[in-house]
């Protein structure tokens, strides 16, 4: 009888994560294949779980497929993955729930972003939102150079999980903007598809100049903290292991983004310790390195326009703080 219990719970656990995939195996797992015109590979590069993804490396359109075992797609669960780009492109990424070989939900995800971004999205945020069996997903990218080279990461990858009670929708879901409902804050997402804007023309030679003068009367300043405070910040970033890449992109530690996790206080926190290294980066170069590090590992660990917050005007610390920080940091980030 215990035997037959072992068994029976052994199968229940690996039928509730045969949707979940990491990467942390030596090998590409056998259920992702890819067309030919992209290939498959571990990486360790870039990664938000663990410290390897799986790399899809194209040339032009091509599709990616994921197989597992079937499940019911419905109101509590979501699809949840990360995804990676080393650059802004504007490709698309139009993602398939089928059953067998029929289409059941379709998503169209833009990459809009460099870095990390999650998609997560429950299975009421489509066209459909009937409950259907899942028993794979299909990506195809549509890149707007037919012949381009792309490489895009996914990692953290779970089809079957419980919708969040809390997330914001950001710009990368842009063309799909219709299908959100109550259940999702977009807010955020709404400025995005009904942009305002004006004409670009050719400024005059008077305007530039206005725009110079302007520029120096409102050039920030970063605020030095104690040394107390400088110190934690350097090790809250060593802490994070990060190291450049060949290709001068970097890797680390992986930090949560999800609504949950940026709360007002960890931004707040966030930025305050950027700020401090900023001011002792203009007189110390390897609190320069350091500093520059910490920003290019915010950006692609995906805390950057869409992400996963937002603070409101009634927050009266977080709404001066994290702006205010992050705009006294600019002039040592292009320096």
């Amino acid at each position: 009888m215990k035997k037959i219990l072992t068994l029976f719970t052994l199968f229940v656990t690996l039928n509730a994560f045969s949707q979940s995939f990491n990467f942390e195996d030596a090998d590409v797992p056998t259920e992702w294949t890819s067309s030919a015109s992209g290939s498959l590979s571990v990486n360790a590069g870039h990664y938000k779980e663990g410290v390897q993804s799986l790399c899809w490396s194209t040339t032009g359109q091509a599709t990616l497929t994921s197989t597992f075992t079937g499940f019911i797609a419905s109101t509590g669960n979501s699809a949840y993955l990360q995804i990676y780009s080393s650059e802004i492109t504007y490709d698309t990424l139009t993602v398939e729930f089928l059953n067998s070989t029929t289409v059941k939900k379709k998503a169209i995800y833009l990459i809009n972003y460099k870095g990390w971004h999650e998609f997560n999205r429950a299975y009421t945020e489509y066209a459909s939102t009937l409950s259907s069996t899942i028993t794979s997903v299909r990506f195809t990218l549509k890149p707007t150079s037919t012949s381009a080279l792309r490489k895009i990461y996914f990692d953290d990858v779970n089809f079957n999980r419980t919708s969040d009670s809390e997330r914001i929708i950001g710009s990368h879901w842009v063309l799909d903007s219709k299908y959100f409902n109550s259940t999702a804050d977009t807010n955020s997402l709404a400025i995005f598809a009904n942009p305002i804007d004006i004409p670009v023309t050719t400024p005059t030679t008077q305007e530039l100049a206005d725009l110079n003068s302007l520029r120096n009367t409102l050039k920030r300043t970063p605020a030095a903290g104690t040394t107390t405070d400088l110190n934690a910040a350097k090790a809250y970033v060593n802490s994070l292991n990060i190291v450049r890449n060949a290709d001068g992109s970097v890797r680390g530690n992986p930090i949560d983004c999800s609504t949950a996790a940026l709360t007002d206080a960890f931004m707040i926190d966030i930025a305050s310790k950027l700020e401090i290294l900023a001011a002792a980066a203009q007189t110390d170069n390897a609190t320069k390195t350091l500093f520059q590090n910490f920003v290019d590992h915010l950006l692609d660990q995906g805390i950057s326009e869409g992400c996963s917050f937002r603070t409101f005007s009634n927050s009266y610390t977080s709404c001066k703080v994290v702006p205010a920080a992050w705009l006294d940091a600019l002039p040592v980030c292009t320096d």
